[in-house]
């Protein structure tokens, strides 16, 4: 597949995924001061991923919602464990998608790159 680039997601951004079927995503949370509990959510197929954790400036969040890959590490160690129970790994839908991020607490803190990979059925 084509890796789409990361760039800074604003609090609520449009991601179109080209491909043509459903895909995985890989996001960067990157703090520069404290937050609690960061969560990213697709408006567009209502699901969200949260994760109870307290982040502290200069730490690196990743998640990777791709199948078969799916984890989630805090500067580089697995706490995958600490997602919200509720939650689920999000993925993109073709065409459309509507990211936002948040958190309980200390949201603007965040830097936000998602990267993506477009798939194509037979590829």
């Amino acid at each position: 597949g084509m890796i789409m680039p990361a760039k800074v997601l604003r609090q609520e951004a449009t991601i179109i995924n080209n491909g043509d079927k459903d895909t995985g995503l890989i996001i960067s949370f990157i703090a520069k001061g404290e937050v609690s509990n960061p969560k990213i959510e697709n408006l567009t197929t209502g699901k969200f991923l949260r994760i109870v954790v307290d982040l502290m400036p200069g730490d690196i969040l990743t998640i990777n919602t791709n199948k078969g890959n799916k984890m989630i590490e805090l500067n580089g160690k697995n706490i995958s464990q600490k997602m919200d129970r509720s939650s689920s790994f999000i993925d993109m839908q073709v065409g459309e998608n509507i990211l936002k991020y948040s958190a309980d607490k200390g949201y603007t803190n965040l830097n936000v790159y998602p990267k993506w990979t477009a798939e194509f059925f037979g590829v």
